[in-house]
């Protein structure tokens, strides 16, 4: 037993979260707590005890039992692996793991189908290694819970604890995987396998910033930008975005003879360059109403045309990344001329409400 652990109540031990900051749990009940715990005096159980026989011994009152109690003793295995883990971290690294388990059945499933598909060998390997990682996380953290807290990486600037390792892994795993996967082969249309890909890189980006603190300080000053920017910059700035992932998606259908993925690719290009360069300039203050209202009307024919071509002809006509991010651009388009022409913001949510409702609706609020 540790010098520190002397003055503990009986079963309660010490140990560290993966931040490193120290916390008390109880070996038999599980229970965790930030504080110094203290021992209960045996006569308050006398208490608690003799006034539950009162309340019953009352005619017309019957005693409820604390089913809160066991409750939380029976999460308490799970409120351990939290606190070591992180509360945020545990959830998303539990799905982590279901989405690799999809990932890895339906892979493993089209090798037995098809050993010829596309990828599939790929994304077994992805699911597996994925899984692997988190679970060893896991079954560390509940078999040797001081060791997973006070473990660092050898030879590594900093303290670079075996979470903040892991999570690094999963973010360069997933990251290639989930492209790899969804924008070329074999899940490039919406089922199982894609909304699982990208479930699993937005969970390991989001475990990434909780676990570094400098990368969740930029990720909260992103965000909060972003929430002060005019909307006619948010619209620029998801056009660009949108328009990026529409121009990766068109370079696997231009291969495969699509004439409409070429045009995609240029429409793409030059929607991206040209977001940029309108969103720089309006920053900056150089770019005028009449330019804005040309660039407008230009873009919004253009991504109108486009979208018609791409997602109704082909090659974007099944729910995927490319048809996703074709309507995404002619939303963010159509947004921004909303905001040009009519001076306002593009509202489409209560517009859809007072639209397909038989509801009032005021300012976003249903009467």
């Amino acid at each position: 037993m540790a010098d520190c652990d002397v003055n503990l109540p009986p079963n309660w031990r010490t140990a560290r979260d993966s931040d490193g900051k120290e916390y008390y749990f109880n070996e038999l009940t599980g229970e965790t707590s930030w504080n110094l715990p203290e021992a209960e005096p045996p006569a308050q159980a006398d208490d608690d005890e003799s006034k539950e026989m009162e309340l019953t011994d009352q005619p017309g009152i019957v005693a409820i039992p604390d089913y809160g109690t066991a409750r939380r003793k029976s999460s308490g295995k799970y409120a351990e692996l939290e606190s070591l883990i992180g509360e945020r971290v545990l959830p998303r690294l539990l799905i982590i793991v279901v989405c690799s388990v999809i990932v890895m059945l339906q892979s493993a499933v089209g090798l037995g189908l098809s050993s010829t598909l596309p990828n599939a060998g790929y994304g077994l390997t992805v699911g597996l290694i994925s899984l692997l990682l988190a679970m060893f996380l896991i079954v560390f953290a509940k078999l040797k819970p001081a060791m997973f807290s006070n473990f660092v990486i050898p030879k590594v600037p900093g303290e670079l604890s075996i979470m903040k390792a892991s999570t690094i892994l999963f973010v360069l795993w997933w990251t290639p995987g989930t492209l790899i996967l969804t924008f070329f082969n074999p899940y490039t249309t919406t089922g199982d396998s894609y909304f699982a890909a990208w479930a699993a890189l937005i969970a390991s980006l989001l475990i990434l910033v909780d676990s570094f603190t400098r990368i969740g300080e930029k990720f909260k000053q992103v965000t909060s930008m972003r929430t002060r920017q005019e909307p006619q910059n948010q619209s620029l700035a998801g056009l660009a975005i949108a328009s990026s992932v529409m121009t990766l998606a068109s370079l696997q259908y231009i291969g495969a003879g699509f004439k409409a993925a070429v045009f995609g690719l240029i429409v793409g290009l030059i929607s991206v360059v040209c977001a940029i360069i309108m969103k720089v300039g309006t920053d900056r203050g150089r770019i005028g109403l009449l330019v804005k209202k040309v660039y407008a009307i230009t873009f919004v024919l253009l991504w109108f045309i486009a979208t018609c071509i791409l997602t109704l002809g082909g090659p974007f006509n099944e729910t995927g990344n490319g048809f996703f991010s074709t309507w995404a651009s002619m939303y963010f388009i159509a947004s921004y001329t909303f905001q040009i022409y009519g001076g306002g913001d593009f509202e489409v949510t209560r517009v859809l409400r007072r639209s397909l409702t038989m509801e009032e609706v005021e300012d976003g609020r249903a009467k």
